[in-house]
C-alpha cells in the first residue's frame, strides 16, 4: 500500500511548480531542526527521562536507541522531501515551515530536560 501511495505522489500528483530558493531555505531549516531533534532524542538513553511525544514514543519506545532514532530521522527527512516536492508551491512552504517549527519545538523541549 505504501509503495502505491509513494508512486502516486511521485507521478500523478507531482506538481510542476519549480522548487525555489525559499523552498531550499525552508527544507534546510527543517533538516537542521530534525537533526537537532534527533540528536537530543538520542540523549534520552543517557539521562533519567523518557520520551514523552506520543508519536515518537510509539515509533521509538520510551527510551529510544541511537540507531533507531537516526533511522527514523533520516527516513522522515527523505519522505518529507518527497511529499514537499509533490505539493504546489504555496502548500510546500506551509508544509516545510510546519515541520521545521515542530522539530524546533521538540528540540527546545528536549533541551529543557537537559538533553542538549
Amino acid at each position: 500500500m505504501t509503495r502505491y501511495l509513494l508512486l502516486l505522489m511521485l507521478t500523478a500528483c507531482a506538481h510542476n511548480d519549480s522548487w525555489d530558493r525559499t523552498d531550499t531555505g525552508l527544507y534546510s531549516a527543517y533538516a537542521v531542526a530534525a537533526i537537532a531533534d534527533g540528536y537530543t532524542t538520542t540523549q534520552i538513553q543517557y539521562h533519567d527521562v523518557e520520551e514523552k511525544n506520543p508519536i515518537a514514543r510509539t515509533l521509538l519506545g520510551s527510551n529510544p536507541s541511537t540507531a533507531d532514532t537516526w533511522q527514523l530521522t533520516t527516513s522522515m527527512m527523505l519522505c518529507n522531501y518527497l511529499i514537499a516536492r509533490s505539493l504546489p508551491s504555496t502548500w510546500r512552504k506551509r508544509y516545510l515551515a510546519t515541520w521545521a517549527i515542530g522539530h524546533g519545538i521538540a528540540t527546545v523541549n528536549n533541551c529543557n530536560h537537559g538533553l542538549c
